[in-house]
């Protein structure tokens, strides 16, 4: 859902092949919705006191089912166009009939971001994008190239902290059967890439007005809550798990036999899941 193969490098297209699973990744909003401490909804919170009714040429860039662009229901003018852009064709007809529900013109381009290119200079008035840019920050001048001098960019990104226990219980398992050299697991490549950490200073490169927002959330899992805890670790696993490691399936069992013995022990594990939103203006030309 996540990426261009040009854009990106080989571990994380890999990452990135966890959200092909349309309705693994359907499944996994909901258990975070279930399970969050902030019962606020971000895409609000983003998109609070962001002008956006004029806007007519839109862009979901690495959309997905729609995430971001169901917010826009109700906001923008009818005759407004929104482009959902994904490398992952499974999400169009999804897509397409959230559009179709939400009352404005869809479109859906699954050439991952290399369909920017097709934009010209100036052309687009919002641009939108969650948990997506730590796939390809590279494509930055792109989005100022397109962006019109009076448009938006709006971006959800994960925090540096975010999942952080349930990392560390992670390498802690592989720690304990026999993987002490591991320094790092594949999250960290995306949090390094972009996150509300470093994002600020990559974006003031290529936009001259920014406001950061701070999203604080928990995701709390009770023991009674194992099978969905354990269902969205799997989900999330490829972040998670070295990929020459990925299909181990007796390595995989002891990581989940830890995470189970910690939930029981503890009675309940909570989950770091603060994220931050960038609201980006007056776009530098380069």
């Amino acid at each position: 859902m996540r990426f261009s193969i040009t854009y990106m490098n080989i571990s994380e297209s890999k990452l990135a092949e966890a959200f092909r699973d349309v309705g693994g990744h359907l499944e996994c909003a909901e258990i975070i919705r279930e399970n969050s401490s902030n019962k606020n909804d971000i895409r609000e919170i983003a998109l609070e006191g962001v002008n956006i009714k004029n806007k007519k040429i839109i862009i979901d860039l690495g959309c997905g089912f729609g995430f971001f662009t169901q917010a826009l229901c109700n906001r923008v003018d009818p005759g407004a166009v929104v482009t959902g852009i994904d490398c992952f064709g499974e999400y169009s007809d999804v897509y397409f009939n959230l559009c179709k529900k939400c009352g404005f013109k869809g479109k859906f381009n699954n050439s991952g971001v290399d369909a920017l290119q097709a934009f010209e200079r100036n052309c687009v008035d919002l641009i939108l994008s969650s948990y997506s840019l730590y796939f390809f920050p590279r494509i930055l001048p792109q989005l100022a190239r397109i962006l019109d001098t009076s448009g938006t960019c709006v971006f959800i990104t994960h925090s540096g902290s975010h999942l952080k226990e349930l990392y560390y219980l992670v390498l802690k398992a592989l720690y304990k059967n026999g993987y002490k050299q591991l320094k790092t697991l594949p999250y960290d490549e995306l949090v390094n890439n972009f996150s509300g950490d470093n994002g600020y200073r990559q974006l003031s490169e290529h936009f001259r007005s920014i406001e950061k927002k701070d999203f604080i959330n928990e995701l709390i899992f009770s023991a009674q809550a194992t099978e969905k805890f354990l269902q969205y670790f799997r989900h999330k696993k490829s972040f998670l798990v070295p990929d020459f490691l990925i299909n181990d399936y007796k390595i995989i069992q002891k990581v989940e036999e830890e995470l189970i013995n910690h939930i029981i022990k503890t009675g309940e594990i909570r989950i770091t899941k603060d994220d931050t939103i960038f609201i980006c203006t007056n776009p530098i030309k380069k």
